[in-house]
């Protein structure tokens, strides 16, 4: 059996067997997150959300919760954190920037930032992208 769920927890699925095949997708999203996607007929998955869970009230959660749940104020409890945060020239450049400004404003100091001009996708820099990632896992110190 396959379990799975949301970042949360709220929400759970099982899958009785593996997929007999996964798609790859190569949209941008896809892409960028490295997704496979397996297809299955409803009676093969079971969701099971915790007592009371709706996606009404999931969104009146985050409605709820928006500004406490954004990069400005949970920035303090990122500033011990060692980060990476790499950008590019897409919806959430501002975005990332804001969170750089933020971390940096509550004093952290272990955050590497890159600005790279490309896509969403980094579809024409994916060896840039690589070569990013892995150069700042090599500039962290190894465990103790």
């Amino acid at each position: 059996m396959i379990e799975s769920s949301c970042h949360c927890g709220t929400v759970k699925l099982e899958i009785l067997s593996a997929p007999e095949e996964v798609t790859d997708c190569n949209c941008s999203i896809c892409r960028r997150y490295g997704v496979l996607w397996a297809y299955y007929a409803p009676a093969q998955v079971c969701i099971i959300a915790t007592e009371g869970a709706t996606g009404e009230s999931m969104a009146d959660e985050l409605g709820a919760h928006g500004k406490d749940w954004s990069f400005k104020t949970l920035a303090p409890q990122l500033i011990h954190q060692k980060l990476l945060v790499l950008y590019s020239n897409d919806f959430a450049k501002a975005d990332s920037q804001e969170l750089i400004k933020d971390v940096k404003a509550a004093g952290g100091t272990t955050i590497a930032e890159k600005y790279v001009v490309t896509d969403h996708s980094w579809s024409d820099r994916r060896i840039a992208l690589e070569s990013l990632v892995i150069e700042w896992l090599e500039s962290l110190p190894g465990p103790s």
